[in-house]
């Protein structure tokens, strides 16, 4: 064997074997969001930017807002659901009654009530008036969210079972996206995510109930 090709194989056993070297695009690749992969949920808007997430805490959840404050404790009970702030108090809840639910501030003062339609998977939630202001509707590729005179606003659609803990991603009507929420597959309580005439705390609260208290075939 004569020096030179000695010398390349010499050289092509130290690189080792090019899968064992990962790309610089692998590399830098993101890990999948740490509450999603923990059983947590967690809201990004179209750049990726965190919104809130949601993290499993005895029978509920800790609701946190970028970069990584505590805002309060969600408590799931027999009824609905509970949210304190930190310091303990009370500052939103929502409540089953007879064929509605009711969502109430702090106080106990009504901010908006969820009325089931007569149609599995649908919803119309009200001002305490009764006035319409969003419609929730399951459709086969997830839900449908509409404004209070039934525009449609987003198409939440379930996203491919190869991410294993769940995708829905928000898409407007001229199909741009959205936002994405990570860790479920539930697509009606996905929506509420997107319902910006409500604050982060009644968001994460109707989206804990709507995934609770509301679940439908899927």
């Amino acid at each position: 064997m004569n020096t030179r090709l000695l010398a390349i194989l010499l050289a092509a056993l130290a690189m080792g074997p090019a899968c064992s070297r990962p790309t610089q695009e692998s590399a830098s690749k993101p890990a999948p969001a740490a509450a999603a992969a923990a059983g947590g949920i967690e809201v990004v808007d179209a750049d990726g930017a965190a919104i809130f997430r949601l993290e499993p805490a005895g029978d509920g959840y800790r609701l946190y807002e970028p970069p990584d404050r505590l805002l309060a404790n969600v408590k799931v009970e027999k009824e609905g659901i509970e949210i304190a702030n930190t310091s303990g108090d009370i500052v939103f809840r929502i409540r089953q009654k007879e064929a509605k639910a009711k969502a109430e501030d702090g106080s106990g003062a009504v901010a908006f009530n969820i009325k089931p339609s007569k149609k599995q998977g649908a919803y119309k939630l009200e001002d305490p008036d009764g006035a319409a202001l969003f419609h929730l509707k399951r459709e086969s590729y997830g839900c449908k969210v509409s404004d209070a005179d039934g525009h449609d606003l987003y198409r939440m659609r379930i996203a491919s079972l190869r991410f294993a803990t769940g995708r829905v991603i928000a898409e407007t009507d001229d199909g741009r996206y959205g936002l994405e929420v990570r860790g479920t597959d539930d697509a009606v309580a996905a929506s509420a995510a997107t319902l910006d005439k409500f604050n982060v705390v009644q968001r994460a609260g109707l989206l804990v109930y709507l995934a609770r208290f509301e679940t439908t075939e899927r």
